[in-house]
C-alpha cells in the first residue's frame, strides 16, 4: 500500500516537473522570437548593407512613374530608385523643396534602402558650385579640361550634357549657346544648356552683298554670296543689314534649334545718299583706286555716303593707303605722296598690298558664347597719314572750297567702332556722316565728336576718346529727346 502511494507520487512529480519544462521553454521561445524581431527591423533600417549614401548627378526624372536615375560621382554608375510624397527632398540650406523643383544636372547627395530600392533622401550637394549665363568657354577633349575665366576644370568622358531638359551630347552644343556649368571641387559633372541657338537665314542679299549685317547691338559680320546663314543664340534681336546707304531692318525672334529666313526683298531701301568727291594728288600721275577700281580723278567723282577704301600709289613714292569717309555733298581730298628713301629703292617695295589683294577685315569671328566680336587681323594698321572728310557745323550745308588734309588721326583698319543706341539716328563723327544706328566704321584714334540726329528730336554731341588698344570699341548713348 505504502508502495503504491510512493509511486503515485513519483507520478506527479514527474508530471509537474514536465509542465514546468513546457512552460520555461514557451516563454524562452517568445523571447528568443521578440529579440529576433527587434534585430530585423534594426538590420533592415540601420544596418549599412540596407541604407547608403551616396553623391550623384541627377540624369532622369519621371514625375508620372515616380522613379529617378542618378549617375554617381564617384563610380560613374547608373542607379534608379522610386520615390513617393514621403522622400525627403532639401536644397542646399536644408530647406524642404518639391522634386519638381529637382532638375536635370543637378548634382545631389541622397540615400537609399538597398533591399527596397526605394530613395530615402535627396539634397542638392551644399559643396557644389555653379557657373551661370557662360557665354565663353574652352575645352580640351583630349586633355579632359575645361577653362573657365582664369580657373581651369577637369571632367571625365561621363559628364552630363543637358539641353531642353533632356540629356543630349557634345556634338549639339553651339559656341552661341548660353550655359550653366556645375562641379564639385576641381571637377565638372554637368553643362546645362539654358539659352539654346537657332539658323538664321538671308535670301535676296544681292544688294548687301560686301556690306554688313548687325545682329542685336554687337554682333555683325561681313555679308557674303549666298547662301548666308548665321548661328544663333535663341532671343529676339533687331537685325540690320547696310551696304552704304542701302539698310534694312527687321526683328527676328531665334528658338532653339529652329531656322528663320530673312528675305530682304521685304526691306524698304532708302535712297542712297551721294557726295561728289573732287581730288588733288601731288605729283599729278599717281593712280587712284577707290574700292579697288582705278579711278579717273582728273574731274569730281560721285560716291554713296560712307566708308570707301582708297589707295594712292607711283613709282618712286610710298603708297598712300587709308579709308575716304563720304559725309558731305561736296568735299575735296589733298593727297601727297611722300618720296621712297634710298633703302626703299633698292627693296623694291613699300609694305602695301596691291588694291587688288586688299585683305576682308571685316569678317569677325565671335569667341565661344560670347557678345564680344574678335577681329581675326591678317594685315597691319595703315601708315599714320589719312584722308579726313571735311569739318563743318552741318555736313550736307559744306563749301565746296573746304580741303582735307592728309596729315590726320591715325587709322586701326583691323578694328572697328561701333555705335549701338539710340537706333535709328544719324551718325556723325567729326561731322562725317557713318550712317543710321546701329552703325559700325574704321577704328581712328583720338579725339572725337559724335553727333546723333533725327527729325523732331533735339540733336546731342559728345566727345569721344579712342585709345590704340588693339580692341573693337562700341558706345551706347542714351535716347535723344522729342522737341
Amino acid at each position: 500500500m505504502n508502495r503504491g502511494k510512493q509511486y503515485q507520487a513519483v507520478i506527479a512529480m514527474v508530471v509537474v516537473l514536465f509542465v514546468a519544462g513546457l512552460i520555461y521553454c514557451g516563454v524562452q521561445i517568445e523571447k528568443s522570437s521578440r529579440s529576433g524581431t527587434q534585430a530585423g527591423i534594426q538590420q533592415a533600417t540601420g544596418n549599412p548593407d540596407f541604407k547608403r549614401s551616396f553623391t550623384g548627378v541627377v540624369k532622369g526624372i519621371d514625375e508620372e512613374n515616380q522613379t529617378i536615375s542618378l549617375l554617381g560621382t564617384d563610380n560613374a554608375v547608373q542607379m534608379n530608385f522610386r520615390y513617393n510624397g514621403g522622400t525627403d527632398v532639401k536644397d542646399q540650406y536644408g530647406k524642404v523643396i518639391s522634386m519638381k523643383v529637382i532638375s536635370l544636372g543637378e548634382i545631389v547627395e541622397f540615400t537609399y534602402d538597398a533591399k527596397t530600392n526605394k530613395l530615402l533622401s535627396l539634397n542638392i550637394d551644399k559643396d557644389a558650385w555653379t557657373y551661370e549665363n557662360v557665354k565663353k568657354m574652352k575645352m580640351d577633349t583630349e586633355r579632359g579640361v575645361i577653362q573657365l575665366g582664369n580657373s581651369r576644370y577637369g571632367f571625365t568622358e561621363n559628364l552630363l550634357y543637358v539641353g531642353d531638359n533632356e540629356i543630349i551630347s557634345l556634338s549639339d552644343l553651339s559656341s552661341k549657346d548660353q550655359l550653366t556649368i556645375k562641379g564639385i571641387g576641381e571637377t565638372v559633372y554637368s553643362i546645362i544648356v539654358t539659352r539654346g541657338h537657332g539658323m538664321l537665314r538671308f535670301t535676296n542679299i544681292h544688294d548687301f552683298i560686301g556690306g554688313t549685317v548687325y545682329i542685336g547691338a554687337s554682333t555683325y559680320k561681313t555679308v557674303k554670296s549666298e547662301p548666308f546663314n548665321l548661328i544663333i543664340r535663341e532671343g529676339t534681336y533687331k537685325v540690320v543689314m547696310q551696304n552704304g546707304e542701302l539698310i534694312g531692318s527687321k526683328k527676328v525672334t531665334i528658338e532653339r534649334d529652329q531656322e528663320v529666313t530673312v528675305d530682304m526683298s521685304e526691306f524698304k531701301i532708302s535712297k542712297a545718299r551721294i557726295g561728289t568727291v573732287s581730288f588733288k594728288i601731288n605729283p599729278y600721275g599717281a593712280d587712284l583706286y577707290i574700292n579697288g577700281n582705278a579711278t579717273d580723278y582728273s574731274k569730281p567723282i560721285t560716291l554713296n555716303y560712307g566708308n570707301h577704301t582708297m589707295i594712292v600709289k607711283l613709282a618712286g613714292y610710298k603708297t598712300f593707303s587709308g579709308v575716304l569717309t563720304v559725309g558731305q555733298s561736296e568735299q575735296e581730298i589733298e593727297v601727297n605722296l611722300v618720296p621712297k628713301s634710298s633703302d626703299e629703292e633698292s627693296t623694291g617695295g613699300d609694305g602695301v598690298a596691291d588694291s587688288k589683294d586688299e585683305v576682308d577685315n571685316d569678317d569677325i569671328v565671335l569667341d565661344w558664347d560670347s557678345d564680344k566680336t574678335d577681329n581675326s587681323p591678317t594685315s597691319s594698321k595703315s601708315p599714320a597719314t589719312s584722308s579726313k572728310p571735311i569739318s563743318s557745323t552741318e555736313p550736307s550745308e559744306a563749301p565746296a572750297s573746304s580741303k582735307t588734309p592728309t596729315t590726320g588721326s591715325e587709322i586701326d583698319t583691323l578694328h572697328k567702332i561701333t555705335i549701338s543706341s539710340p537706333e535709328n539716328v544719324e551718325v556723325y563723327i567729326d561731322d562725317a556722316y557713318k550712317g543710321i544706328s546701329p552703325v559700325s566704321f574704321t577704328k581712328v584714334l583720338g579725339t572725337h565728336t559724335v553727333t546723333l540726329k533725327k527729325d523732331g528730336y533735339t540733336t546731342k554731341l559728345y566727345t569721344v576718346h579712342v585709345e590704340d588698344n588693339n580692341e573693337n570699341v562700341f558706345y551706347t548713348f542714351s535716347d535723344l529727346v522729342k522737341k
